[in-house]
């Protein structure tokens, strides 16, 4: 019986990715992405991707961590490995505005470049992570905004705090004197993003 059942496992785990996957993939027609959610690793990237992907005029990327902006391992697969990787088989139907997102864009020295080489000159909203904490519905709001699509009360919103991966990381808070050094050592970093947007976000 043990045999049986880990054959059967096998088999259809080689069905899902070698024949279901491949197939919705080409029912799927090929697109970049309509905008890209950019920013610092656990600055609430993950908790934005979920929130938007549930979004009816929105469709999340199948993997959110693309990486093809930054790691040049990725960049040279080129712009069809790129668009064939945004492709969600487990959504083939649904249609909206496509997207992914990588923190690590935002500190990749040839990140900016390749994005801009790709999309062009496009503006870029920047969010404060303590105001997606306290205030979601209104943030994602302003995002609907931006992107020329109308506010919602996000009553389809499933709960994600505590269930994703990233929010079982940190068991205990964090200790006050770890944040006071966290806080001096970005200091300046945050301030040559300050000094390069024109505007602070007080973070």
């Amino acid at each position: 019986m043990p045999n049986k059942y880990f054959n059967l496992k096998r088999y259809r785990n080689y069905y899902r990715s070698r024949i279901q996957k491949p197939l919705l993939k080409k029912m799927i027609p090929d697109q970049k992405p309509d905008f890209l959610i950019v920013g610092a690793q656990k600055a609430g990237t993950s908790t934005l991707f979920n929130s938007l992907s549930q979004h009816p005029q929105l469709l999340g990327a199948r993997t959110k961590e693309i990486c093809y902006f930054s790691r040049t391992k990725n960049y040279e697969r080129g712009e069809n490995w790129y668009i064939d990787n945004l492709k969600n088989h487990r959504q083939p139907f649904k249609k909206g505005l496509l997207f992914e997102a990588t923190p690590e864009y935002l500190s990749n020295s040839k990140a900016a470049k390749r994005i801009h080489d790709l999309f062009g000159k496009k503006k870029v909203p920047i969010l404060d992570f303590k105001n997606l904490v306290k205030c979601k519905t209104e943030v994602l709001n302003k995002i609907l905004v931006f992107l020329d699509l109308n506010e919602t009360n996000w009553d389809f919103l499933k709960k994600l705090h505590g269930k994703g991966k990233n929010a079982r990381s940190y068991k205990k808070p964090i200790q006050p004197d770890t944040k006071t050094e966290l806080e001096t050592f970005y200091k300046i970093h945050n301030q040559k993003l300050f000094d390069y947007l024109g505007r602070s976000v007080n973070w």
